[in-house]
């Protein structure tokens, strides 16, 4: 409905801070003032709290829907600790006037400690995480029908080699289709190499991949228009500089089988 919503986090790290929710109708030009929706997030079962980082998304079904990570107060660990974490989504199911936390996805031994994520709605309806895995060398994913319950197990996703570091995913439409984007940086050990791939068939597999930073690079996020642009917004020597690419779907989808820079 053109509406902007805005979810923050105050000293996220300590305890889990705060978190509001602010809104724009104007395109961001000027915001609503902050909500504090703390208590929406079970602040008596976690410390360390945030959202994201990057992007929440909003379903067909008008559902506003935010990939959150926190860290269980009974893991035991210090009020500044970012591990052992879990993740969950935070949802609104009547556009921003009130949050609850999903159900927790909790880690297992294939994915020990999922963290930063980043959530996708499929052709289908069903919402895809892809999740950042401390030390997994990969990113994690998991399926669930409504997002925010009955989650598949967390399970690696192996043809997405990961150093540990905010990957982010979004969809468009292209020629009819339904097409699935995820941006990271592909290197198990180092955060270069900057990659956008793409699925047409719901992430089964993954035939399309353009190189946007082959060196140095780090968090990202990804968006797409309408008109068939490709966003992304990334990190360089872990915040020092940030850089703003473009492309087309058709550059990236003439790519099958190939990495082009």
């Amino acid at each position: 409905d053109g509406i902007l919503h805005f979810i923050y986090c105050r000293n996220y790290s300590v305890g889990g801070g705060d978190v509001f929710c602010r809104r724009s109708s104007d395109d961001g030009r000027t915001w609503s003032e902050p909500v504090n929706i703390m208590a929406s997030t079970m602040p008596e079962y976690h410390n360390a709290f945030a959202a994201g980082p990057c992007h929440g998304i909003c379903k067909t079904d008008g559902t506003l829907l935010v990939p959150v990570w926190m860290v269980p107060k009974a893991a035991g660990e210090t009020l500044t600790s970012h591990h052992p974490a879990v993740v969950s989504t935070l949802f609104s199911r009547d556009n921003g006037e009130t949050w609850q936390l999903g159900e927790i996805i909790h880690p297992n031994d294939e994915c020990p400690d999922p963290n930063e994520t980043q959530a996708a709605e499929l052709s289908d309806g069903r919402i895809w995480l892809n999740c950042r895995c401390t030390g997994l060398g990969c990113r994690a994913v998991t399926v669930s029908g409504t997002g925010w319950d009955n989650w598949a197990p967390l399970q690696k996703e192996i043809r997405m080699t990961d150093p540990t570091c905010c990957g982010s995913v979004t969809t468009a439409r292209y020629s009819g289709r339904h097409v699935l984007l995820t941006v990271n940086c592909d290197h198990a050990k180092n955060r270069v190499n900057l990659t956008c791939r793409a699925s047409l068939d719901d992430g089964k597999t993954w035939p399309y991949a353009l190189v946007v930073e082959p060196r140095d690079a780090g968090y990202a996020d990804i968006a797409a228009a309408p008109d068939g642009k490709v966003y992304v917004l990334y990190e360089q020597s872990y915040g020092l500089r940030e850089n703003w690419a473009e492309f087309t779907l058709d550059d990236l989808l003439g790519t099958e089988n190939q990495n082009t820079q």
